[in-house]
């Protein structure tokens, strides 16, 4: 099996965005969601993303975090504000779909606040996906406000929440060093 390449979307930095950088990348982070998101991304949460303040990005159950090629395109963002109660979007550029990159920034997201819930639509395959190996479950199903018949699915870690996900992204990077 050959290695990725250095702009693949395995090799794909992620980055907690915290609030001394929020204010400077949000602008970007908000239009890779809406250009990439293919419409399905909640109003909700992209005025989250759009108005959310620095303090609101560290708040307890908020996280940001963000992967970039190593050419320095932006490949995927992840965000999460009331333990993903109140908002929550993961957005992968479509030609780096595939690889689980969506997993990684779950994970990531779910490592930092120990428990992490969102709500995918039925017919949204890629996001289920991502959202079963990322280790989530579905404990309820509901329609949508879209009509749509909707899961609302849930993460606990085995971590305390606070702890900033420095663990997750420790053995990320000890994996790549193998």
């Amino acid at each position: 099996m050959s290695e990725p390449s250095t702009n693949s979307p395995e090799s794909a930095v992620i980055r907690r965005i915290d609030a001394a950088r929020w204010l400077r990348c949000r602008p970007k982070l908000l239009a890779f969601c809406m250009h990439h998101g293919g419409g399905r991304i909640t109003k909700n949460a992209l005025e989250w993303l759009a108005q959310a303040s620095p303090a609101q990005v560290d708040a307890p159950g908020a996280a940001v975090y963000a992967a970039w090629t190593a050419d320095g395109r932006l490949a995927g963002v992840s965000a999460a504000s009331g333990y993903g109660d109140d908002a929550s979007v993961v957005v992968v550029r479509p030609d780096c779909r595939g690889q689980r990159l969506g997993e990684r920034l779950l994970r990531a997201i779910i490592s930092e606040l120990g428990e992490f819930r969102c709500c995918v639509a039925a017919d949204n395959l890629s996001s289920l996906r991502s959202c079963f190996r990322a280790g989530m479950l579905a404990y309820e199903v509901f329609v949508g406000p879209t009509g749509k018949t909707t899961f609302r699915l849930k993460a606990a870690s085995d971590r305390t929440p606070g702890s900033r996900g420095r663990s997750y992204l420790a053995q990320e990077k000890q994996v790549k060093m193998l």
